[in-house]
């Protein structure tokens, strides 16, 4: 049931202190209290791929076109998303600094990429290397790395397809 009336005098404390509403013409209490959050910096990097991306040509092999040209592109790109509520850098790296298995003897850094399908041109290194910054408010900012892998007559060795590979350090953080 609902009863109109005057509205009771409320007695106002700054805080902090009791209050009592018992005492005087005071019929309720009210006391002010400041409350705090910290909200820090965060960043989120997302791998559309998840955690595998394969190196192999479109057509499925190499061929002596990709070994006189000295280098194969790999098809695609490695896809990811940055958000962020503070300034960031997205940042690639070689966890290695060769490739595994029976590739031991490639260099990571025959491993090239770029931000574009035409600019496959940085060396992975063991160092981070950025790949692009941003500023606070961004929210699901696409970028991608097309990588490229340097052939040559000479030092690669047939092998089989599955037995190489090279893990890589994606990371996003502060600039």
């Amino acid at each position: 049931m609902l009863v109109a009336g005057p509205i009771a005098s409320a007695q106002s404390i700054p805080g902090p202190g009791p209050c009592d509403s018992g005492s005087g013409s005071f019929t309720s209490c009210r006391i002010h209290v400041n409350v705090t959050t910290t909200i820090q910096a965060t960043r989120l990097l997302t791998v559309q791929q998840g955690t595998q991306f394969s190196l192999t040509p479109s057509s499925g092999s190499l061929t002596a076109a990709d070994m006189t040209a000295g280098f194969v592109d790999s098809p695609g790109s490695l896809t990811m998303t940055v958000s962020a509520n503070a300034p960031w850098r997205l940042t690639v790296r070689a966890a290695s600094s060769s490739l595994s298995g029976a590739c031991a003897s490639k260099a990571a850094s025959s491993i090239r990429w770029g931000t574009t399908a035409t600019t496959r041109t940085t060396p992975l290194s063991t160092t981070e290397t950025v790949v692009a910054t941003g500023t606070a408010g961004s929210v699901n900012v696409p970028h991608a790395l097309f990588l490229q892998v340097a052939l040559s007559w000479v030092s690669d060795a047939p092998v089989s397809a599955t037995n190489c590979g090279l893990p890589l350090s994606l990371s996003v953080g502060a600039p």
